[in-house]
């Protein structure tokens, strides 16, 4: 099977050949791989922080019931496991990897379903 249809064959073969991902670029990691690397409070943090308007660290920090710091903790995890250094870039990952959807995805499923309710009607 080849690489691409089977993220564990890739995993393992990239294991062999280069260390844990040493040379890989993250946006060549499969999207299953990166997820599986993202513990469940890391995955918050994401859905969170890529919410509009951008929530500050003391309201993640709130709806997620836990300290500032270990916000900031979570936020450095994340930036450094996505290989991101801003925001836009932690979106753009965000989007490759499936957590969230784009606005344009949004837009054209709002329309798709307008179209539905047209023809229901």
């Amino acid at each position: 099977m080849p690489c691409a249809e089977n993220p564990l064959h890739w995993v393992l073969r990239c294991w062999n050949t280069t260390g844990i991902f040493g040379h890989v670029p993250v946006a060549l990691r499969p999207a299953a791989f990166v997820l599986a690397l993202l513990r469940d409070k890391q995955t918050e943090y994401i859905l969170l922080a890529c919410r509009r308007p951008e929530p500050s660290k003391a309201r993640i920090a709130e709806q997620m019931h836990i300290a500032p710091d270990t916000v900031k903790r979570h936020c450095e995890d994340v930036y450094r496991l996505l290989d991101v250094h801003t925001k836009v870039e932690l979106y753009i990952e965000a989007v490759r990897i499936g957590l969230v959807k784009c606005p344009c995805q949004l837009a054209r499923e709002a329309q798709e379903q307008a179209k539905r309710k047209g023809l229901e009607g």
